[in-house]
């Protein structure tokens, strides 16, 4: 995920913003649409392999191969949609082309992403990092001159679905290097079970995705391309800078499912360890966000960037609301997936009528306020559901709101008193001094220096 979104930042300031809209516009349908290619295969195969034996390779290769059939099963449902959609919105044939291109890079982020789920379910979280280093790179240093050189844009993408092919190759050579794909025996068993599950998985992420992506999808068509651009501008940075939350994520996923079935205060405490680690990451850059978004566009998009930062500065409360805890992925990873689906439609819902009363009037303005009011609306709906289930999601929420009420007015106090560039320097070391003196607790703390270890060390942990 990190990879495109570089790219998008990239082209933003390389292109003109109409062509940054058609490009954008483009890899959020591919974005939606991958979703389709796997639903929720990969967490399914996740979560079951979290519940089999460390040494059952015969079972997690039975539950890796059903995943990747049930892959090809969805992918083979879902393309004719990537032509028929499109025309039915109206797009160009330079975006439809875009989108085609762009696809199978994404097909083969889903693949990758499968096989690291094999390994996130054995909590040996180290291995993924080669395909995601393998990609990173090569796509650095391929794409990154033809960007800088004002390529055409079906060059770029194709050469950047080129290089994703790398992903499956490297997870492939990992997953035979730990002792895997091996064997299909238990294909049968597995099969139904992986497709009946990713299904229930796959529709609350399908709905979330929309609720995400529909900005991006309907503003061409409420109102034009380059003001389609100028939102991804906007929240484009803030996706990328909550990358640390979906780390979180999906190292606590397999630790959470495994004691799925354990007694409650056990399940409680892994729960409310990952909201606050997770928080502390998307927490402390979201407010940075918040507090210095003329400085932030400036850096990245250079003089067009005082067109994105007000625009920014609103989405940035919006993901501060959508990122604060509780979190349903964790739910999904108990076997509430269902009830998860409500937090999606009402998002979806939310988003649409929203986009449509306000776009149309108030311009990329409508199109920011509706993000807020579809953001408030998720978070809402996940409060609701942890109290539903009984679940505690945090332990001590009066740290949670004294560390952002610290980190928000010393930034708002530097920004308005220093130099924009020191002040985000001291920013950053407000920031550490908050965590440790109102945040971390001692015991917090020696699980953090957990989460590292079990992360690149894994047998160690």
């Amino acid at each position: 995920m990190v990879a495109p979104l570089l790219i998008l930042l990239l082209m933003a300031r390389a292109y003109d913003l109409d062509s940054f809209g058609r490009y954008s516009v483009a890899l959020a349908f591919v974005n939606l649409m991958s979703v389709f290619f796997a639903l929720g295969v990969g967490s399914t195969v996740c979560f079951q392999v979290a519940e089999t034996k460390p040494r059952d390779y015969s079972k997690q290769d039975a539950i890796c191969c059903a995943g990747f059939l049930s892959l090809l099963v969805f992918s083979l449902v879902a393309s004719p949609f990537l032509v028929i959609v499109p025309l039915l919105l109206g797009y160009d044939s330079q975006v439809l082309q875009l989108i085609l291109i762009l696809s199978v890079g994404y097909w083969f982020t889903v693949v990758t992403d499968m096989m690291n789920a094999v390994f996130r379910g054995r909590r040996e979280m180290h291995w993924p990092l080669f395909p995601a280093a393998m990609v990173g790179i090569t796509t650095a240093v391929v794409v990154t001159p033809l960007l800088l050189a004002h390529e055409s844009l079906p060059k770029v993408a194709c050469v950047w679905s080129c290089c994703q092919l790398l992903g499956p190759l490297t997870a492939g050579l990992c997953l035979r290097r730990a002792g895997l794909l091996r064997s299909v025996q238990g294909l049968g068993a597995q099969l139904p079970l992986i497709m009946r599950r990713s299904l229930t998985i796959g529709l609350d992420s399908i709905l979330y995705r929309m609720g995400v992506q529909t900005v991006t999808i309907m503003l061409p068509v409420l109102l034009t391309v380059r003001e389609a651009g100028i939102f991804n501008a906007a929240s484009k940075p803030l996706a990328l800078m909550v990358m640390g939350n979906q780390f979180i994520m999906q190292f606590f996923s397999p630790y959470i499912a495994s004691v799925r079935y354990a007694e409650r205060e056990h399940l409680t405490k892994r729960i409310q360890l990952c909201h606050k680690m997770a928080f502390f990451f998307t927490g402390s850059v979201l407010v940075g966000a918040l507090v210095f978004p003329d400085v932030i566009c400036q850096l990245l998009f250079g003089a067009k960037g005082h067109q994105m930062a007000d625009y920014m500065q609103l989405l940035s409360l919006a993901f501060i609301i959508y990122y604060a805890p509780p979190y349903s992925a964790n739910l999904k990873a108990i076997g509430l997936e269902r009830q998860v689906l409500w937090c999606a439609v009402v998002q979806w819902i939310t988003m649409v009528v929203a986009l449509l009363c306000l776009a149309p009037s108030m311009g990329v303005w409508g199109a920011v306020i509706a993000t807020l009011l579809a953001y408030s609306a998720y978070w809402l709906t996940e409060v609701a559901l942890y109290s539903l289930n009984r679940l505690q999601a945090v332990d001590g929420i009066s740290r949670y709101l004294a560390y952002l009420a610290c980190t928000s007015g010393c930034g708002f106090l530097l920004h308005a008193l220093m130099d924009r560039n020191m002040s985000i320097v001291l920013y950053g070391v407000g920031v550490t001094l908050f965590s440790f003196t109102v945040y971390w607790t001692p015991f917090e703390i020696g699980h953090a220096r957990w989460l590292l270890r079990s992360s690149l060390f894994p047998r160690k942990a």
